[in-house]
């Protein structure tokens, strides 16, 4: 095939030998970037000069560029009240789930383990391995992760971690777009302000005043995002931006990791906590796994942390003589480098991908392969 970047000829249809672009990335990132500019297109063609009448696709347009911010920068996104120590273990996983987990390993009650073990007494073996599943947030994304082992080791996917250049231009674009949004608005605000001058009419008034209200509530709230976002930016382009990982725990507390160790072979990586006694997933193999499994993925997609979704095993499949597991459970955008679960809480496999335009197929490395990739004893 074709590099559609640098236009190097190869058979490999996964990574350019030349430049080194993933192709399904860069292939997402132009799809976006021309779906971004058709918005645009429509939003300056329906942006009135003047006045407060701002059309309503112009507030879906500001959620939706929200929503991209948050999908594409690793803007936190999180609701303390899921995490009630009192929570229904229903609302997590259905079915029948033991109590007493075989499969997290049963550190002393010290340290990282001790610490959620009092944030979150564990319902199921399910709860448990949410305990064990962490967050992951760069300056350019937002991932899943979760401890192998109870010295704090991290297993993830590489793209988690590993900076993406192409990032950049996404978020220069962004900041530009949204600070050509609140220009618009904060003037189309100032001419309805010299509109209010010359009605006398109180209801009137009133009405155009609670409307102005409305509209610096809106641009206040823009404005938040902007900064939030350029701070975001300037930390890729100018800080150390590129080694500076932020791990969240269960609890919501937070650790700095600084170097991640990552495979040259497969889409893994490993990090280390410098903590003690972390609870930690134990692994089962993956060897003969029957299709029609009940399993499980924990991660943060689209920032709503620890997220338990679930599905079953559809099969196996070899790519590039790499052995994936396929699974229809969801994997979604920041589910990515989180645990493949079966229902005793095993660890089967590190959640990687999923087939573009199409629903209910994704795939996960199994864990045999991150296990001696980074020479961890099972």
């Amino acid at each position: 095939m074709k590099c559609p970047k640098c236009g190097h000829e190869q058979s490999a249809d996964i990574e350019c030998e030349s430049c080194g672009i993933i192709f399904e990335k860069f292939r997402k990132l132009q799809e976006k970037q021309l779906k971004l500019e058709q918005q645009r297109v429509t939003l300056e063609s329906d942006l009135v000069s003047s006045g407060l009448q701002l059309p309503p696709r112009f507030f879906s347009f500001v959620a939706i560029a929200v929503v991209f911010i948050i999908c594409a920068i690793g803007f936190r996104l999180t609701f303390k009240t899921s995490k009630s120590r009192n929570q229904d273990p229903s609302t997590i996983a259905t079915g029948t789930i033991g109590v007493e987990p075989a499969s997290i390993h049963e550190a002393e009650q010290t340290g990282i383990s001790k610490q959620l073990n009092d944030y979150k007494n564990p319902h199921n073996k399910i709860e448990k391995s949410q305990l064990a599943t962490v967050f992951i947030e760069t300056p350019w994304g937002l991932g899943s992760g979760f401890f192998i082992d109870s010295d704090c080791r991290i297993i993830t996917n590489r793209h988690v971690v590993d900076f993406d250049p192409e990032k950049i231009k996404e978020l220069e674009y962004q900041v530009e777009l949204l600070d050509k949004m609140i220009e618009r608005d904060e003037s189309a605000v100032i001419k309805a302000e010299k509109l209010l001058e010359q009605i006398s009419d109180p209801n009137l008034r009133a009405d155009m005043n609670h409307r102005l209200g409305i509209a610096r509530q809106k641009i206040a709230g823009m404005k938040e995002q902007y900064h939030t976002l350029k701070k975001k930016l300037d930390q890729v382009k100018f800080g150390p931006a590129s080694t500076v990982y932020e791990i969240y725990l269960y609890d919501e507390s937070k650790y700095t990791v600084y170097q991640a160790e990552v495979s040259q072979l497969y889409d893994l990586a490993l990090l280390r906590l410098d903590q003690e006694n972390c609870p930690c997933l134990e692994s089962r193999s993956t060897e003969s796994l029957p299709v029609g499994l009940k399993v499980f993925t924990i991660g943060n997609p689209m920032g709503l942390s620890h997220t338990v979704t679930s599905g079953i095993i559809s099969g196996e499949r070899m790519h590039e003589n790499i052995r994936y597991i396929q699974t229809d459970a969801p994997i979604n955008p920041g589910n990515s480098g989180g645990p493949l679960i079966d229902e005793d809480g095993y660890v089967l496999g590190i959640n990687t991908m999923v087939l573009d335009r199409a629903k209910g197929i994704g795939f996960a490395l199994p864990i045999e392969t991150a296990l001696e990739e980074f020479g961890i004893k099972p």
